[in-house]
């Protein structure tokens, strides 16, 4: 017998006849009219060479096979529902589930740190690994490498969601009585100091570049460094400036003993985003981390 040749609605018929042991009743269940039912049920009766229902003195009584069938037919129907069922509830402390998020160490220490502290407290069943989001970060949420990525994005694809989670601005990190701070910083002065450039991906320059070529400027890149995190660790002991998001430069400087300043230069802000893949927009845990990691970012602001 092919599934193709059979009405499955004369399943959600027979499920009401097997429970109701009444035609009547069944077509009150199922808001059909008498005839209607008794047609579905003769078609029941046809698919399954059985009579399902039969007399028994003033009351009908199911056949041997459909008393076997009932509780099998309730199973699978119930397996459809499951299926079926838009599971808008979530239930936090009992759900076991992993995340993978693909991110910055910078936007790891903002926000991913606290997003796990909440996560180990309402909902320990929750896995949450992080990986470094890199040039193919759309590739691997495509390919479910990772279902979040966390960080600042441009000409994102039409199948990839994007939610802005927070700005920020830029700050300069030197060290403690750096000979810079005795005097005004000028675009001139900041130019001619020994850089260091946070360059996960290994180049040589970046928006400040841009802004002191506007005037007439050029800066010298002394050192690069893959680590948002690492970078004030070298500014510590040197005579370098480091040009870093103002959040994570100030949250650290003062653990390091640096120094801040603000650059002299007019520096677009970043706007750090979440994006992840259409097919998750409808899947509520999904849709659950997301809203927590969203609830952390706007504590930021």
């Amino acid at each position: 017998m092919q599934l193709t040749s059979i009405d499955l609605n004369l399943l959600v018929v027979l499920d009401a006849v097997l429970d109701t042991r009444s035609v009547k009743s069944a077509a009150t269940r199922l808001s059909l009219s008498p005839s209607a039912m008794s047609h579905a049920l003769a078609r029941a009766r046809e698919l399954l060479g059985d009579p399902i229902l039969v007399r028994a003195g003033k009351d009908m009584a199911l056949t041997a096979r459909a008393a076997e069938l009932r509780p099998r037919l309730r199973e699978l129907l119930e397996g459809v529902e499951r299926v079926l069922a838009t599971e808008d509830e979530v239930d936090p402390p009992a759900l076991k589930r992993s995340f993978s998020v693909a991110t910055t160490d910078y936007v790891e220490l903002l926000l991913l740190a606290e997003v796990s502290r909440e996560m180990a407290r309402a909902s320990p069943g929750v896995d949450v690994y992080g990986r470094r989001a890199g040039d193919s970060v759309v590739d691997e949420l495509r390919s479910g490498a990772c279902e979040v990525a966390l960080g600042v994005f441009a000409g994102l694809p039409d199948d990839m969601i994007q939610e802005r989670l927070f700005h920020d601005s830029f700050v300069c990190l030197v060290r403690r009585n750096h000979p810079v701070l005795r005097r005004r910083l000028t675009p001139a002065r900041y130019a001619a100091l020994e850089h260091i450039l946070v360059s996960p991906r290994g180049g040589t320059r970046g928006a400040v570049d841009e802004r002191l070529a506007r005037h007439g400027l050029e800066r010298r890149v002394a050192r690069t460094v893959t680590s948002f995190l690492a970078a004030p660790f070298y500014v510590a002991s040197s005579d370098h400036v480091l040009t870093i998001p103002r959040r994570v430069g100030e949250k650290l400087a003062g653990r390091l003993g640096l120094s801040t300043c603000e650059p002299p230069l007019d520096l677009p802000s970043l706007t750090v985003s979440m994006v992840w893949q259409r097919r998750h927009d409808s899947d509520p845990v999904h849709a659950w981390f997301r809203d927590r990691i969203a609830e952390v970012a706007a504590r930021l602001d």
